[in-house]
């Protein structure tokens, strides 16, 4: 199976985050829960957010996007790109982040590692950014880290986790992106699961 992953303007940092209790609810709701949490030496929180999709895991991997185009549930994606493939599961991901004006449009240049685990099922897409590669003067260089992981509940249900730290860089106002990033994530993934469940 083939997934692909880009990204978008809020990506994160932390691979254990299920046993981080750093982690503070923001919303809470449809079987849909949003956490934040501050991120050492960045003024931009990260997200967390865990939904429950009434669809298999290979229709909610399907309804991610493909290699060249937005995501149709990414809001804030404005084009995405695969530049390189390094490895059979792994690939190097550009995605231009489509900002309001009169705020400039950010890019982000990823490392995107898949990772299956056999016993459980659970499909794993690893986020690194890697900002020195590929440079782009049209564009502030956005750095993402985070992962998203599809697991298995039961044969028609999938539980998806999203987690992103995006430091957008620039002048951009902090406080403009947290205080609006819980709803815009709850946004994003309710788009995805209409997209997957109507699969």
């Amino acid at each position: 199976m083939r997934i692909m992953i880009f990204f978008m303007a809020m990506m994160l940092t932390s691979l254990n985050v299920a046993a981080d209790e750093s982690w503070v609810l923001a919303l809470d709701k449809d079987q849909l829960q949003i956490f934040t949490k501050t991120v050492p030496d960045s003024p931009f929180l990260a997200v967390k957010g865990v939904v429950k999709i009434n669809a298999t895991l290979e229709q909610v991997a399907a309804s991610l996007g493909s290699d060249n185009e937005c995501a149709k549930w990414r809001k804030m994606c404005k084009s995405t790109r695969v530049l390189a493939r390094p490895g059979e599961n792994e690939r190097i991901v550009r995605m231009v982040i489509d900002l309001p004006w009169p705020l400039a449009d950010r890019d982000a240049v990823n490392r995107i590692i898949t990772e299956r685990c056999g016993e459980t099922g659970r499909v794993t897409l690893l986020i690194k950014s890697e900002p020195e590669l590929y440079p782009d003067d049209d564009y502030i260089r956005a750095v993402s880290d985070g992962r998203f992981e599809l697991s298995p509940i039961s044969e028609n249900a999938t539980q998806f986790t999203f987690v992103m730290h995006t430091d957008m860089g620039g002048d951009l106002p902090a406080d403009r992106i947290n205080k609006r990033m819980p709803e815009a994530t709850a946004e994003d993934l309710n788009r995805l699961r209409m997209l997957a469940e109507a699969r």
